[in-house]
C-alpha cells in the first residue's frame, strides 16, 4: 500500500472505503455523510515520536530539527508541510480520521480502535500486550510507504547508571 500527499494513493482509498456513516456509505460514495460516521478507516496520535515523522520521512522530509541534537528548525520543507498537510486533509477534507474534539471525547486513537471505533491506528510494539485484551481478532501490518519509501521511526530508550 502507498499513499502520497497530491491524491492519498492506495492507503486513502483503502480507508476511504473503511470509512462508514450511519447507513453503512463508505467514504468513497458521492451520499456518504460525513456528519455521521460511526466509523473511521485511520487515526493516529498527533504526535512526532512515533506517529506523524513517519509521514514527513515517507515523504522525503526531514522532520523538526536538521539532525540529532541539531539547533536549525526545517519544518519549513516543502516535504514536511506537505505530510502534515496530507494528515490535517484525512480529517478535514476526506473524513477518514476523527476530529481532535471526537479523539479528546474518546481518549484518543487507541480507544477509538479498541471501542472499535477506528480500523487502524499506528502505534508501538509496546501496547501489543494492551491489544491482547480486545474482544475483536486484529493483526499487525507495515506502514503504507510513502514517495520516499516505507520508513518508520525507531523510538528507543537508553537507561543508565552514571558512574
Amino acid at each position: 500500500m502507498k499513499w502520497n500527499p497530491e491524491d492519498g494513493g492506495t492507503f486513502l482509498k483503502y480507508i476511504q472505503k473503511l470509512t462508514l456513516d450511519n447507513k453503512g456509505r463508505n467514504a468513497l460514495d458521492p451520499d456518504f455523510d460525513p456528519d455521521n460516521i460511526v466509523q473511521y478507516g485511520f487515526a493516529t496520535e498527533n504526535s512526532l515520536q512515533s506517529h506523524w515523522i513517519n509521514f514527513i520521512w515517507q515523504n522525503g522530509g526531514i522532520g523538526i530539527i536538521d539532525k540529532p541534537w541539531g539547533n536549525k528548525v526545517v519544518i519549513e520543507q516543502p516535504q514536511t508541510i506537505a505530510s502534515l498537510q496530507f494528515l490535517v486533509d484525512l480529517i478535514y477534507k476526506y473524513h477518514v480520521c476523527p476530529k481532535p474534539e471526537a479523539r479528546g471525547v474518546w481518549q484518543g486513537p487507541w480507544a477509538l480502535w479498541a471501542g472499535e471505533k477506528v480500523v487502524m491506528i499506528t502505534t508501538g510494539s509496546w501496547m501489543i500486550p494492551y491489544a491482547r485484551s480486545v474482544s475483536f481478532s486484529w493483526d499487525v501490518a507495515p506502514l503504507p510507504a510513502g514517495p520516499a519509501g516505507r520508513i518508520s521511526c525507531f523510538n528507543g530508550l537508553v537507561h543508565q547508571i552514571p558512574e
